[in-house]
């Protein structure tokens, strides 16, 4: 079969097909004739994320970044593809050609022509290549470049979820949100922690929102548009009166360095979209708070006590302690 990137949705089907048999998960785009890695598996020890495996014996493959340098195992970069399967490019479009097909000895790892995919991939260990997405996916957030595709295979690989798409937005500053379904109770602090061994905190989505379906446009792409008009965000429902007087104030001003209505007071400051000039800010916000003008902040001490309620315990237990000692 041709199609798109294989998923764990299309694997529940083969499955159910063919369950005995093996599955080859082939990839090769159109420039370069046939197909170009391959990946052999069976659907009973499918990994969360199928490769597409390593490269034919007539091809070959390289992760590059952004300067055309060799990309190291496990860091992304986009697919270059040599070898005699390489088209000469385009019928009468001379300039495209120029763009995706680069000349003989463009770079010093490779002496024929390279084909440059537009595909983000990434190499792993034992040699095989995992597919996460377009490079016209890619975004940048603080300065850093984030691969949407990246953060939606991955998500698309943890067991509760179904199905997701990833975007940068615009709202009081610039965040990353994640829509996903799920047919399984599953919270944002569960999605984040899982997100946390697989990437840098500035490419975890400050936002989770669990929808009904990830709503698609005519032609088949994500409706970015109509996702963001759902309101079902994952939060926790918080009686403001049963807060205690130091969760309260510490709540109040993370909302207001956060330009959040709300926020979970139970994890932790990055976790709640927080990063470090907008931790700057707070530190700074508390240091001016003058009911809290006899206690000491750090940095430091804003990394011990993560949550609100870890540092409203803190505080509670210091002035506790002054007031002892008067």
């Amino acid at each position: 079969m041709g199609g798109e990137n294989l998923v764990k949705e299309d694997l529940h089907y083969l499955s159910l097909l063919a369950s005995d048999h093996a599955i080859i998960n082939e990839y090769g785009p159109t420039e370069t004739t046939v197909g170009v890695t391959y990946y052999r598996f069976h659907s009973k020890n499918a990994p969360p994320l199928i490769p597409i495996g390593k490269p034919h014996s007539y091809a070959d493959v390289f992760i590059l970044d952004g300067r055309r340098q060799l990309s190291p195992i496990g860091v992304p970069g986009e697919l270059y593809i040599g070898g005699p399967a390489v088209t000469r490019g385009y019928l009468n479009k001379p300039g495209a050609s120029k763009t995706a097909f680069l000349a003989a000895n463009t770079g010093s790892f490779y002496e024929g022509p390279l084909y440059k995919t537009g595909d983000i991939v990434k190499r792993l260990a034992n040699d095989d290549c995992i597919w996460l997405g377009r490079t016209d996916r890619q975004v940048k957030l603080n300065g850093y470049r984030i691969e949407l595709s990246e953060i939606e295979a991955l998500l698309q690989a943890y067991d509760k979820i179904i199905a997701c798409a990833v975007d940068r937005v615009e709202d009081k500053g610039a965040f990353l949100i994640a829509y996903y379904t799920s047919n399984s109770p599953v919270t944002t602090a569960e999605l984040k922690h899982y997100l946390q061994f697989h990437l840098p905190q500035y490419a975890i989505p400050q936002r989770l929102l669990k929808v009904p379906s990830i709503v698609l446009t005519p032609n088949g792409k994500v409706d970015f548009e109509a996702l963001s008009k759902v309101q079902e965000e994952v939060k926790d429902d918080i009686d403001e009166t049963s807060l205690s007087p130091y969760v309260a104030l510490l709540r109040k001003l993370w909302c207001t360095v956060l330009s959040k209505d709300t926020i979970n007071i139970h994890t932790s400051f990055f976790e709640n979209g927080g990063d470090s000039l907008l931790l700057l800010q707070l530190f700074s916000m508390l240091k001016k708070e003058p009911s809290l003008s006899t206690l000491t902040f750090s940095i430091p001490l804003l990394f011990t006590y993560p949550s609100v309620v870890s540092m409203a315990d803190y505080i509670a237990s210091k002035i506790h302690d002054t007031d002892n000692h008067c």
